[in-house]
């Protein structure tokens, strides 16, 4: 629940103590060693090549990289870097350009290098394949990091990464602290609806606060609609207080919003028998959904543990106790999929799809 904002204050954070910050974004194709290399690889040279500009003459790392000194794996420079060769040359591929970009974030007088890494959750070891994406990343950042070199690792994903991250041990104790980021209480919604308006001119009427808090279910994103459509509404009216009036005039926007935004872009993600599968689970009753239901719901032939896994990958569904017990990502999914049911059946055009109207 609103990861993405906070790796970005993180990154934030990190550049006011003179970090360099390499935000990285993943999906599905990246599960791959040479893809993950090459999505580092690229992101490193960008990097390298904005901060060479703030570089007057070139200098070696020094104390650092004489940490890192030890083997014949990896030479960046007049100088080698030690490695443990366990995911062969992969290992070196990746370390080469990350310890370069140190290097020059150093000449340019930083502090050291941040990779800042959201949807993380599509990394993940599959033996079967013979690719150790997630593996080979903590590996290589575990080696350069007891080097004393100066890099930091920051991975930020739906819940699933903290399964794939306990399949990684001991890598995962020895580099992160965890964080579970969960739906907002009242008083940090109402904080962070009103908090952003202190110091302007415009300002929420009490009542108003009151009403959305319900609407709002605690989900950031949510949050950050009704705050920015309800701050527009007034700053375009000149009006100083969002007021009861106002939002009755704002609120078929919002949802209009967040219908498009949220659940339809989900929706849209999915085939269409994952669609049929997740309205025939609405109708069996609110969540938690089971493997169970989804059996009774699955179509003939179709495998619902495996559904269901995918249902988790793309983020619509989430089993929080890790107890098969699944619940949507998104408040109010499930009375969405209950009136608009009709719409996203297989059995109806896509034509129909963005006729609706919010209820």
């Amino acid at each position: 629940m609103g990861k993405t904002v906070l790796l970005k204050r993180f990154q934030e954070g990190a550049e006011e103590r003179s970090w360099v910050t390499l935000p990285i974004d993943l999906d599905a194709r990246f599960n791959y060693e040479t893809e993950l290399i090459a999505l580092l690889t690229n992101s490193s040279v960008r990097k390298r090549e904005t901060l060479s500009a703030l570089v007057a003459t070139r200098r070696r790392i020094g104390e650092v990289a004489g940490a890192v000194l030890r083997s014949v794996n990896l030479s960046v420079g007049d100088w080698t870097a030690s490695l443990d060769p366990k995911f062969g040359e992969a290992t070196v591929d990746l370390a080469r350009p990350i310890v370069e970009v140190v290097e020059t974030g150093i000449d340019a007088g930083k502090a050291g290098v941040l990779y800042a890494i959201d949807e993380a959750q599509f990394l993940k070891d599959d033996p079967e394949s013979g690719e150790f994406t997630l593996s080979l990343l903590l590996s290589t950042f575990t080696q350069l990091q007891v080097a004393r070199l100066p890099i930091a690792l920051v991975l930020s994903g739906l819940p699933e990464l903290d399964k794939v991250l306990g399949h990684t041990r001991p890598q995962t104790e020895r580099l992160f602290r965890g964080l579970a980021i969960d739906t907002l209480d009242d008083a940090a919604s109402t904080e962070a609806l009103i908090g952003p308006l202190r110091g302007s001119k415009i300002a929420f009427d009490a009542r108003v606060v009151e009403l959305v808090l319900p609407e709002m279910a605690g989900y950031p994103h949510f949050i950050q609609v009704y705050g920015a459509e309800l701050w527009a509404a007034a700053h375009n009216r000149g009006a100083k207080r969002v007021t009861q009036k106002l939002l009755g005039e704002t609120l078929p926007a919002i949802r209009t919003r967040i219908r498009v935004d949220i659940y339809d872009f989900r929706m849209r993600q999915l085939s269409p028998s994952q669609r049929d599968l997740l309205i025939a689970a609405s109708r069996l009753g609110p969540p938690p959904i089971t493997v169970d239901q989804l059996s009774v719901s699955a179509s003939p032939g179709e495998d619902p543990q495996a559904a269901c896994d995918a249902l988790v990958q793309l983020g619509v569904i989430v089993d929080r106790a890790d107890r098969g017990e699944f619940t949507y990502t998104v408040p109010g999914f499930h009375d969405y999929l209950l009136n608009r049911a009709d719409a996203w059946s297989s059995a109806l055009p896509a034509a129909r799809w963005d006729d609706w109207t919010l209820r």
